[in-house]
């Protein structure tokens, strides 16, 4: 991974009604630290990265990266945001 992941709530997303995924995006951005990242949210500037979908590991408090999605947005569709509570892991490509 190449920058800081958050965890960050959409404010188009505020009411969602689908169950099936959890209130919030995972982002991995290029910022160095969650500083660069809230202070680009706070200057409305537009903000690029991926977001990462994953599923629970093995282990608890693990997250395995499944997929990469370009995704970019300004910081005022941010409504709230915080650095991630468990590992996330990327799983080595198999040599087949």
């Amino acid at each position: 991974m190449s920058g800081c992941v958050v965890q960050v709530w959409f404010s188009h997303d505020a009411e969602r009604k689908d169950f099936n995924r959890p209130p919030f995006s995972l982002v991995e951005t290029d910022f160095e630290d969650f500083e660069q990242f809230l202070e680009a949210c706070a200057d409305n500037r537009m903000i690029c990265g991926s977001e990462i979908w994953s599923k629970w590991g093995l282990n608890k408090g693990e997250r395995i990266v499944t997929k990469r999605v370009p995704i970019g947005f300004r910081g005022e569709a941010v409504i709230r945001t915080q650095l991630p509570t468990w590992s996330i892991i990327e799983l080595e490509a198999d040599g087949d």
